[in-house]
């Protein structure tokens, strides 16, 4: 222990645990996502048959009741420790959307705007987050297709290269974009995934936190920053409660002809033991 950590102890903020940023266990509270857009009552729409049917899939990797010390700590003040720590265990749990987003198309991560004073003070963690999940979701692409050429290469026997001449990814940390280039499948396979996080949402004014859902409601709509081409869209937000900034989101995106596949969220407000039926019913979610 250095004397700056007796000066200035950290505490898991989850369960209090000294000397530590984030312990491992509520770490491990964070895992392989799951769709939870039943109970976003803002995406709500009434279909032709009269059943209500959500605008979009929305996937959550926990539940609010178990994260969010968590993140209100981490949206509190700029901290390295949790941006590393949290970051790397969203990266790792994001390589499962791989199997739930389409192949073979170019894919922006869009983070969900904030207020103005977020991106000033440097706690606009919804950027930090679209980053990582960028990277996770590229990474899983990444194998995916590995392990399609194995099959192709058991199937077929053949003289291919290696896997890693076939598969090349970069993450680029001011974008976290990644690119993978199939070679000499690409008749049989995608020719290429493209992963990129992107800013394409202005700040937004005041603050949802204590509001009504009315008022929140009234709210500024969020505008796009400028004109943009048609893209393929993943909104990443880190919590969602009513669904009712991912749904002003997706007017946004909407209006401006892009093409939303879902969104993605840290921490969601769900049902109390949501997430132990989910994990009885389909094993314990595991995280390489």
């Amino acid at each position: 222990m250095s004397f700056l950590d007796v000066l200035f102890p950290v505490q898991c903020p989850g369960c209090g645990q000294w000397d530590v940023a984030v312990c491992d266990a509520c770490l491990e509270r964070v895992g392989p996502p799951l769709e939870i857009s039943r109970f976003l009552p803002q995406l709500s729409q009434i279909g032709p048959d009269g059943d209500e049917n959500p605008l979009f899939p929305v996937w959550t990797m926990s539940s609010y009741e178990d994260m969010g010390r968590i993140i209100q700590a981490w949206k509190n003040r700029p901290n390295s420790l949790l941006d590393r720590l949290l970051g790397n265990r969203i990266d790792d749990c994001a390589t499962d959307m791989a199997l739930r987003l389409p192949f073979g198309v170019e894919i922006d991560v869009v983070p969900a705007p904030s207020r103005t004073a977020r991106y000033r003070s440097d706690t606009y963690i919804a950027g930090t987050i679209a980053d990582r999940i960028a990277g996770g979701i590229a990474r899983g692409f990444a194998e995916r297709l590995a392990r399609a050429i194995e099959s192709s290469q058991e199937e077929q026997s053949s003289d291919y290269p290696n896997n890693s001449d076939l598969v090349r990814g970069t993450v680029n940390p001011g974008g976290a974009e990644a690119a993978h280039r199939p070679g000499r499948l690409q008749s049989t396979l995608a020719p290429s995934v493209t992963v990129t996080s992107r800013t394409m949402f202005q700040p937004r004014q005041g603050r949802q936190r204590g509001r009504s859902r009315r008022e929140r409601r009234g709210r500024e709509p969020v505008r796009l920053v400028g004109a943009e081409k048609p893209r393929t869209v993943l909104l990443v937000d880190d919590v969602a409660t009513t669904g009712s900034t991912l749904e002003a989101c997706w007017q946004a995106l909407h209006q401006g002809k892009h093409r939303i596949l879902g969104a993605l969220c840290v921490a969601a407000v769900i049902p109390p033991g949501e997430l132990s039926v989910h994990e009885t019913l389909l094993g314990k979610r595991r995280v390489k």
